[in-house]
């Protein structure tokens, strides 16, 4: 399903005043604060280039069909689609996203060069048999990225399973590459690092898009539950009056449960699933550090 919206503007003649508990960035105003929060990951040029070795086995009558998971408001999409080696001529980018807000502000966001190459799916990690390329085309993905260590959201038993399930059953065989990416942060083979558990200063952005707009983010709790990582932040979108004093658009309490995983886990769920390890890659990002696990189809 293509998601298409309104222009982003219109979002300030809603403004709302209310307290909510959030677990996903469920507005306009948050879909943009996610945009300059993540804006410090630096692995768009890598995946670039994967997608260019990928897409020189991919049969020359057939699709280069890459799958973002997680995509958000479509960084990574984006950038494979402005960096297309000129050899890669018919591809498909699809972007899959759980929150209509973040694929609505990544539909406004698209350059319309490659409006043609781009769908944008509200859809589940858990469920991608379910995305329409793969089970009304029945088309195979040729590269799928899962980034910035978002399979840390799957912390209910069973989800990770349901993903890796998923995987096996939409990944080109023999070709095709699921690039996981997992925090150093996030996996437990070297005990919780401190910068986990050291609550960042309050930080104050001001909106690029919204006029007057100010965001205000304050990390409230910050610990570790057996192998979950809790983190509440208080996230404050206020405007700023002509008089020069403020008042409150959105005041959210986002409560993030990070699942933290171990490398022996994680290849043990792929290995039941019909998926392989063939790489491990460990990047450094300016914001933070990654491993990226590299799954095919054990044929």
């Amino acid at each position: 399903m293509t998601i298409s919206l309104p222009n982003p503007a219109s979002a300030s003649s809603e403004e709302v005043k209310p307290t909510k508990k959030i677990l996903c960035y469920g507005s306009p105003y948050l879909a943009e604060f996610y945009d300059i929060w993540i804006g410090l990951w630096d692995d768009t040029a890598f995946y670039s280039e994967c997608l260019s070795q990928i897409a020189s086995h991919t049969p020359p009558s057939e699709p280069v069909v890459v799958l973002d998971i997680g995509a958000g408001t479509g960084r990574i999409t984006h950038a494979l689609a402005s960096n297309l080696p000129q050899h890669i001529a018919n591809v498909r980018l699809l972007g899959l996203d759980m929150e209509r807000h973040m694929l609505e502000r990544a539909a406004t966001l698209t350059d319309p060069a490659h409006a043609d190459k781009i769908s944008w799916v509200l859809g589940s990690a858990c469920d991608l048999e379910s995305v329409p390329a793969f089970r009304d085309e029945g088309l195979r993905a040729d590269m799928m990225v899962f980034a910035c260590g978002s399979i840390c959201h799957l912390n209910v038993p069973g989800q990770a399973e349901q993903l890796f399930r998923g995987i096996a059953s939409v990944l080109r065989p023999k070709t095709g590459k699921a690039y996981i990416s997992v925090l150093k942060g996030g996996s437990s083979d070297n005990g919780v690092p401190d910068q986990m558990m050291t609550k960042p200063p309050p930080a104050e952005f001001r909106s690029r898009d919204f006029k007057d707009i100010i965001y205000r983010d304050t990390t409230t709790v910050l610990e570790v539950v057996d192998d979950i990582w809790h983190n509440t932040r208080h996230i404050v979108v206020s405007r700023v009056l002509e008089d020069g004093s403020e008042r409150v658009v959105e005041d959210n309490i986002a409560e993030v449960k990070a699942k933290i995983w171990t490398e022996g886990e994680l290849r043990r769920i792929a290995k039941a699933a019909g998926l392989r390890v063939v790489d491990i890659v460990d990047r450094h990002n300016d914001c933070r550090d990654e491993l990226i696990f590299v799954f095919e189809v054990d044929v």
